[in-house]
């Protein structure tokens, strides 16, 4: 199943908003891959992503 999961990281200078698609079973999975994603990508802890919300897509 896919899913749009959409919120902001704060890179400390900005806070830059995000729209990500994952492959997941369900919503919590979801927001697990996108926190995976976002906080790899950029160096961030998960306490630095926010998460909006996250929709089947």
């Amino acid at each position: 199943m896919r899913f749009m999961v959409e919120g902001e990281v704060d890179l400390g200078s900005e806070v830059r908003k995000f729209v990500k698609e994952v492959d997941a079973p369900n919503e919590r999975v979801a927001r697990e891959h996108a926190l995976k994603l976002i906080g790899s990508a950029h160096g961030r802890k998960r306490n630095q992503v926010k998460i909006a919300s996250v929709k089947k897509g």
